[in-house]
C-alpha cells in the first residue's frame, strides 16, 4: 500500500479546482487506488458509491443502528455549487483572502473564548 498526501493551495479559478480535484480521482480510480476520507470528495454519488462498497457499508450500518445517521457520502462530499465565490456575499468572500482570513479565524477564537478551555480541564492534577 501507498499513501500520497497532495498538499498545497489549488488553482484560484474554482471550476479549475473542481476539474483538478476530479481529474485526479478520476486517475485514482484508474491506478486501482482510492481517495483517504478524510478530505472532501468531489465525486457524484453514483461515483462514490462504485469506489467504496455500498452494500457492504450499508449493512454495517443497519448491524449497527446507525441508518439514521449521515452517510459517510454526506459527510465527505464537496458542495460544488455552493462553494463559487458568485454564491456567497462580500464579507464571507473576505473572510476566506489571506491574510484576512487568519485574522477572522483568531478574532474568533479570541471572542469566544474557548482558548481558555484548557485551564479548568478535568484532567489536570491540582
Amino acid at each position: 500500500m501507498l499513501n500520497i498526501g497532495v498538499w498545497g493551495w489549488g488553482p484560484q479559478n474554482y471550476d479549475e479546482f473542481i476539474n483538478k480535484n476530479r481529474a485526479l480521482e478520476k486517475k485514482l480510480d484508474e491506478l486501482g487506488g482510492r481517495k483517504w476520507l478524510y478530505a472532501q470528495t468531489y465525486y457524484t454519488e453514483e461515483e462514490f458509491w462504485k469506489v467504496y462498497d455500498r452494500p457492504w457499508y450499508e449493512s454495517l450500518r443497519s448491524k449497527h443502528k446507525a441508518t439514521t445517521l449521515p452517510s459517510v457520502f454526506d459527510k465527505v462530499k464537496a458542495d460544488i455549487y455552493g462553494g463559487r465565490s458568485e454564491n456567497k456575499g462580500w464579507a464571507q468572500r473576505i473572510t476566506q483572502m489571506w491574510p484576512i482570513g487568519g485574522f477572522y479565524g483568531m478574532f474568533l477564537a479570541l471572542q469566544s473564548g474557548d482558548f481558555r478551555l484548557h485551564r479548568d480541564a478535568k484532567w489536570k492534577l491540582h
